[in-house]
């Protein structure tokens, strides 16, 4: 417990915590309501189904952008990739949200767009996580890539429990979300469709785009990250 206390000493760290914590309850909030808001607020009597096929499609495209978005941060370096994917997330997340309703192939569009920004922010995240483990080895002589990993670890599954949860179970009773009438099929509230809205879309969307902006103001540049580099000396 006294070494992951000390990873709070490295401001670069604590910075991407913060971040996480913000995406991964963003993140819970989202996964918990997405069938609530293809049922609801797509209003789809297929949702089963479709969920199906918007996961499959999430799946493939989270696999094959990962590739793409290295050669992104070679071009812009990881902090701009970082801020444009995650922003353009937020943004894609907000639209879907605004054009619920839509015929399916906007949905299909979304989701790979969706998919797509995730990969992105979802792999920078992590390589700039292991910069900061790297840049303190070597700042410090100590190797606590242990303490980050656990700390870190922490941060993912509490905080999508607890947006997942707490938060999505707050978000539709506060707005009128109604299990029974859900159970037997009946219509909801036009205010328990804008809670779904709400929590799938609206306010994972801002966040992502208020995590963009926590990045770009408080993480240093790329070469602030990386460790520092080895000189070797010739005695000769």
């Amino acid at each position: 417990l006294r070494e992951m206390t000390k990873v709070f000493s490295d401001r670069r760290f604590v910075i991407l915590c913060l971040s996480a914590v913000i995406m991964t309850v963003a993140a819970g909030i989202s996964y918990a309501s997405f069938a609530f808001f293809v049922s609801f607020a797509m209003g789809r009597s297929d949702a089963f189904v479709q969920i199906g096929i918007i996961s499959t499609i999430m799946a493939f495209v989270v696999m094959a952008g990962a590739p793409t978005w290295v050669y992104v941060a070679k071009w812009l370096g990881k902090k701009r990739t970082y801020i444009v994917a995650a922003t353009c997330h937020g943004l894609v997340l907000i639209c879907w949200g605004t054009y619920a309703d839509s015929p399916i192939y906007f949905a299909y569009i979304m989701a790979g767009l969706l998919a797509l920004f995730n990969s992105g922010w979802g792999l920078i995240i992590l390589s700039m996580l292991s910069d900061a483990i790297a840049r303190s080895r070597e700042e410090r002589g100590e190797n606590r890539a242990g303490a980050y990993s656990a700390v870190w670890s922490i941060i993912e599954k509490a905080g999508i429990a607890a947006g997942g949860t707490l938060v999505v179970g707050g978000i539709l009773s506060l707005t009128g979300f109604d299990t029974e009438s859900a159970k037997q099929g009946i219509a909801q509230s036009a205010d328990a469709i804008q809670g779904i809205v709400l929590a799938y879309a609206f306010i994972p969307g801002i966040a992502k785009i208020v995590t963009a902006g926590l990045i770009w103001i408080f993480m240093p540049d790329d070469d602030l990250m990386k460790p520092a580099p080895v000189e070797f000396v010739d005695e000769d």
